[in-house]
């Protein structure tokens, strides 16, 4: 199962930690492949592939509408599941 994990934190904080506990969890579970969608030049998005979690960026100015028109292929490329 591929599952997409979505923060907008511009800052590593208390949420940025967890989405990143969580991954790390979910990646020892071979069932499981995590993915992290991120703003770029931010912490989660250098510290998310220092644990082998695969991430993705979103565009500079966190252009959710665009993003997901954008990666419409993803989801059916990866099948992502949730």
């Amino acid at each position: 199962m591929n599952v997409l994990h979505l923060d907008l934190g511009l800052e590593f904080r208390g949420g940025q930690r967890q989405v990143l506990y969580l991954a790390c969890f979910q990646k020892l579970k071979k069932q499981v492949h995590p993915y992290l969608v991120c703003p770029l030049n931010t912490p989660l998005k250098t510290k998310a592939p220092e644990q082998g979690i695969e991430t993705l960026t979103l565009l500079p100015d966190r252009s959710l509408i665009r993003e997901i028109g954008l990666s419409s292929c993803l989801f059916s490329r990866e099948k992502i599941s949730i």
